[in-house]
């Protein structure tokens, strides 16, 4: 039974139960660990959207390989020095001892720069890119603001500029990896420090021990994932618990709740940077995985390691802005008092 108040909480954060069919939405609605994860393991579902009308495959297997080989860890690792140069100029270009929202003021425009370094774009595409990243089709890091006729056309103009921007034989490909680094990477980091923000003892675990931060980016994946629900339509039964989901029914998966599930992870509503944790379903599975899974991991990692390192002293200051949708959930105003260690002033 869920023990929180349902009015603070993502649908998709509500406590995992059995399989059921929901009448209303017509739909099968999955939300422990284990269902979940056998639903992300098949391959006889495909993508729609939260209406159940837009439907796509995935991406094929040969854009997927394209995909994983333009994110191998030798490729970043040859530009280690160049993403953690980029990494620590943004962090120590913050006010010291000042207010700044961590969303505009180093977030989104460090992912903009993360994105063109491993794409090799040259720096005079950087206003291209940084239009690209607030108004892109699906717009993750957008605020609620850029809603409206405005926005729709700022969208329609990003989708038209995206197309022009990454085209050839690995376009979709490109432009997943855009995608990926400049949206689903800044909106994961804002939750996940907001998370340790509202932990301090465990912010704070992390900063004097970062040899804890490989599991701590795994807890704030599973804690903080972005991603509440996915939207499938089965195109084969599928069987998953006591479930027999038809050819052509449409499901539900609760991602964040499987996240949450208590015969998964013990106390799951507990940020535990030290906990263990084997598996999470934050970034998909199987042929429902995300492709740049490695990518955000070691990104995540070197971002929030170089920000502690520089601020010793984070506080929230002001009222939290959230952009919360049938599928994502994010913070997209994140204001923040700042204090530098002395050792680090001149960084």
């Amino acid at each position: 039974m869920n023990t929180r108040a349902p009015e603070s909480v993502h649908p998709g954060e509500l406590d995992p139960c059995p399989a059921y069919f929901d009448a209303g939405k017509s739909a099968w609605v999955l939300s422990r660990y284990e269902d979940v994860m056998a639903a992300l393991r098949s391959p006889d579902l495909i993508q729609t959207d939260f209406r159940f009308q837009k439907k796509r495959t995935d991406p094929s297997p040969e854009t997927r390989s394209l995909l994983i080989s333009t994110l191998t860890a030798e490729r970043l690792t040859s530009r280690r020095a160049a993403l953690e140069r980029i990494t620590r100029l943004a962090v120590t270009r913050l006010p010291d001892r000042g207010v700044c929202d961590l969303v505009a003021d180093l977030i989104q425009p460090w992912s903009v720069a993360i994105t063109m370094e491993v794409l090799d774009a040259g720096w005079a595409r950087r206003p291209a890119y940084s239009f690209l990243a607030r108004n892109a089709p699906g717009n993750l890091t957008a605020s609620p603001a850029s809603s409206g006729v405005s926005g729709l056309l700022r969208s329609k103009a990003a989708g038209w500029l995206l197309r022009r921007m990454f085209r050839g034989p690995a376009a979709m490909a490109r432009r997943s990896l855009f995608l990926g680094l400049s949206q689903t990477l800044p909106a994961f980091l804002t939750h996940a420090w907001l998370t340790l923000l509202q932990n301090p003892h465990q912010m704070a675990r992390l900063r004097l021990d970062p040899s804890l931060m490989l599991g701590a980016v795994e807890e704030l994946l599973r804690h903080a994932g972005h991603v509440q629900t996915l939207y499938r339509e089965a195109t084969a039964p599928l069987m998953t618990g006591k479930a027999l989901i038809a050819a052509g029914d449409r499901v539900i998966l609760q991602m964040a709740s499987a996240n949450r599930d208590p015969a998964r992870f013990a106390d799951p509503h507990r940020l535990d940077l030290g906990r263990r944790v084997v598996s999470h379903v934050a970034l998909g599975a199987g042929p429902h995985s995300c492709a740049g899974a490695a990518t955000v991991r070691v990104l995540a990692s070197m971002a929030t390691g170089a920000f502690l390192a520089r601020w010793e002293s984070v506080r929230l200051c002001g009222e939290v802005s959230w952009n919360r949708g049938p599928t994502l959930s994010w913070p997209v105003f994140l204001p923040v008092a700042l204090g530098a260690r002395p050792d680090v002033m001149d960084l």
